[in-house]
């Protein structure tokens, strides 16, 4: 959806990482898996399984990044700096505000695809000064100044504790909210007792090493 004129209204920095992996998609989420490659997968699973195998190893060398002062946590602070500021160029001055000062890792990492070529753009705006209210009109900031606006996108950040928002009942009648009330209690964080129907499984599963279920 194109617009007239967009102001983006950034709260703090985060690191803005190249795609993950890139080397398997050159083009990244673009990548386009040529049709003969997924007949050979079809025809040779084991193939198929070897280049899942391969993915996820260059994805757990990245483990080392979450060391403090970590030789791979310091050529990704680097690296990543570069990228950002190269991404940044047409506007150099964004790089002062939206390159972070702690290390890689500290924050969840962002492969935002396409987000800073769009800060960049001629009717972007990008500010980094506190909003003071929301008015009829627009959005008023701390330091007096308005901006008009036909809609405002929030991206404010979303729900992450460990308690369901909604209800989870159990056959002995019991709300997982209340087992949860304090810590979370499960087994290899996909299933809890008590609610036999109920398991978890993403790629964010917070099991020890990775994000497959136990054979």
């Amino acid at each position: 959806m194109a617009v007239k004129h967009l102001t983006s209204l950034n709260r703090s920095a985060t690191w803005i990482v190249p795609e993950f992996a890139e080397q398997f998609a050159p083009a990244g989420r673009d990548t386009k898996i040529p049709e003969a490659l997924k007949a050979k997968w079809r025809k040779n699973p084991e193939d198929l399984l070897k280049y899942r195998k391969e993915v996820d190893s260059v994805m757990n060398h990245f483990f080392d990044l979450q060391y403090k002062d970590s030789k791979l946590q310091q050529k990704a602070v680097e690296a990543t700096r570069k990228a950002m500021e190269k991404r940044l160029q047409k506007k150099p001055h964004l790089a002062k505000v939206l390159v972070p000062g702690f290390a890689v890792g500290c924050r969840r990492i962002t492969p935002g695809h396409g987000y800073l070529e769009a800060l960049v753009q001629d009717n972007v705006d990008v500010r980094t000064d506190q909003i003071l209210r929301v008015t009829k009109a627009g959005i008023e900031m701390i330091d007096g100044s308005h901006i008009e606006c036909d809609a405002i996108i929030c991206a404010t950040g979303f729900d992450t504790s460990f308690r369901p928002f909604f209800p989870v009942i159990g056959p002995a009648g019991r709300d997982l909210r209340d087992s949860w009330v304090d810590e979370p209690r499960s087994y290899l964080s996909i299933a809890a007792a008590g609610f036999p129907n109920y398991f978890s499984k993403s790629p964010t599963l917070v099991t020890a090493r990775a994000n497959g279920m136990p054979q």
